[in-house]
């Protein structure tokens, strides 16, 4: 979720927050849902929150979708239940119905500081070389997993945080 401010010479703005956890993209702070909320937000910071259980994945920056990026970031916003699903193309032909696409199912669940995930590669002809987990919200700190990538399906289980 993200909330920008809208009006002039403001710093701070009310959000709303849906039921359930929230975790601040930048400050790793856990927010409980079901209510409004005064956020800080400077111009310089954009405040975004992840919902608790979020698997959002991301990929380093590049001038074209073309190009595979070499390393996929999944960044784990822990809860109960985790999910996620990411999918990339070229992004601009239509060679997808021919198979040229990946797309990946993230699922798991947090119980007593472990982590359990599950990735599932559905399709994969345009895979990356590396996955990095990064696990957010934990005690303002980042756990960091790097993997090979070759398409089928993987279990992490037992991680710690």
């Amino acid at each position: 979720m993200i909330a920008p401010v809208c009006r002039p010479q403001t710093d701070h703005r009310a959000v709303y927050f849906p039921q359930g956890e929230w975790i601040d993209f930048w400050s790793n702070e856990r927010i409980s849902g079901g209510g409004w909320r005064l956020v800080h937000a400077p111009l310089e910071r954009i405040p975004v929150f992840a919902k608790a259980g979020a698997v959002i994945p991301r990929g380093e920056w590049a001038s074209s979708v073309e190009r595979i990026p070499d390393t996929l970031v999944l960044e784990v916003f822990p809860g109960k239940k985790l999910s996620g699903e990411f999918y990339q193309d070229d992004g601009t032909s239509l060679a997808y119905r021919e198979g040229d696409f990946f797309h990946l199912k993230m699922s798991g669940e947090c119980r007593e500081g472990k982590m359990k995930l599950r990735l599932e590669a559905i399709h994969g002809s345009r895979l990356p070389q590396k996955i990095t987990f990064l696990l957010r919200g934990v005690e303002k700190r980042n756990l960091r997993i790097d993997a090979d990538f070759s398409e089928g399906e993987w279990l992490f289980e037992d991680l710690e945080y």
